[in-house]
């Protein structure tokens, strides 16, 4: 492909994160797949400049020679497919907000070309290592202004399938384990398809969820580390500072909803399954072990869950949970699930 550049005058424009997200734009990380997939801004469409083997020969080149020598490489690598990357940008129409590592040469680089095509282009200033400071700042203050309500009571309450209820009704719900993938217990990771996100990617899907809260928001109780990633403290701290709802029902009603909600997952990973239970040697007894792992193989899961329920997941619950009756804002024990949305709803109203 041959083209020249068109002398369209525009200038090109530079924006603080905050501004930058507030615009009514397209979102385009710019960085390699690579730094895309591990830690991006939530939203954002990847088009790379450089792909991953060209980042990091231009980064050797870096390291090595200076920044001048890393530039040249930069465009030796990227003008044979400059017409390519430029016709990505055409299918996406409007105003573009662009970022790299550090709002440098690759933000800039295709900004200068689209905006001297007449494109409507802004830079995020600082690029992504700003936008990452913007959100550990500012993540402080939205969780400070916040009201927390924490759910609690033994696996299989149904605390989930409550607040998604909550959810769709237009209270405000933050989704801890969603945002994790991850239900936050030595078999949280089988009740989801995908992996878990990076920390930083996590933060960032966080932060997004809390802007979109109202002041009172209702979680349920997590503990400091959910799978592998890591609340922040601040959040921590808030969740230990929360008003909290005490949620019962019956040993018989909790199976059956642990059954509901993860049999098929469970039905087609029996080998994690299983791996799963295999770490939870030095709780429970070898024989209980074997017994469990048995049962799975022959689709037994009913036994199963009672068993953990029993033996390992009430006893740890007891050893965590508040023991006094009057911590609790609101103490619930039913048999229909609906009765406790309404009691919660009440109690939501009255405190917003």
């Amino acid at each position: 492909m041959s083209w020249s550049m068109p002398t369209v005058k525009t200038t090109m424009k530079q924006s603080s994160p905050a501004q930058a997200l507030a615009l009514e734009a397209s979102l385009i990380d710019v960085r390699s797949p690579k730094e895309y997939d591990h830690s991006h801004i939530p939203g954002a469409i990847n088009i790379p400049i450089l792909d991953d083997y060209s980042h990091h020969e231009v980064g050797i080149v870096y390291r090595q020679m200076g920044k001048e020598a890393a530039i040249a490489k930069g465009l030796e690598l990227t003008t044979p497919i400059l017409g390519d990357i430029y016709q990505r940008f055409a299918q996406i129409p409007g105003r573009l907000v662009l970022y790299c590592a550090r709002g440098g040469m690759r933000s800039q680089s295709i900004a200068h070309v689209l905006t001297g095509f007449g494109r409507d282009v802004h830079l995020i200033e600082g690029g992504y290592k700003a936008y990452r400071e913007y959100v550990l700042r500012r993540m402080v203050d939205e969780i400070r202004c916040r009201t927390f309500v924490v759910l609690q009571g033994h696996t299989g309450v149904g605390k989930t399938h409550i607040l998604q209820a909550l959810a769709e009704q237009g209270y405000g719900v933050l989704d801890l384990e969603g945002l994790a993938h991850h239900a936050g217990s030595v078999f949280g990771h089988i009740a989801f398809l995908e992996e878990q996100p990076s920390q930083k990617q996590f933060e960032n899907e966080l932060f997004e969820a809390l802007l979109q809260l109202p002041r009172v928001v209702l979680l349920e109780r997590e503990s400091r580390k959910i799978g592998k990633l890591y609340l922040p403290n601040v959040l921590l701290e808030a969740i230990k500072q929360a008003k909290h709802i005490l949620l019962r029902t019956s040993l018989t009603r909790r199976v059956a909803t642990i059954l509901e909600d993860y049999h098929p997952e469970w039905q087609a990973r029996k080998p994690e399954l299983k791996e799963a239970i295999d770490h939870l040697k030095g709780r429970l007894s070898n024989n209980e072990i074997t017994r469990l792992k048995d049962q799975i193989d022959q689709g037994a899961f009913e036994p199963v869950i009672r068993y953990l329920m029993e033996h390992y997941y009430d006893p740890l619950y007891q050893k965590s949970v508040k023991s006094q009756e009057n911590d609790y804002l609101l103490s619930i024990t039913f048999d229909n699930r609906e009765d406790a949305i309404e009691q919660i709803k009440q109690l939501i109203n009255h405190l917003s």
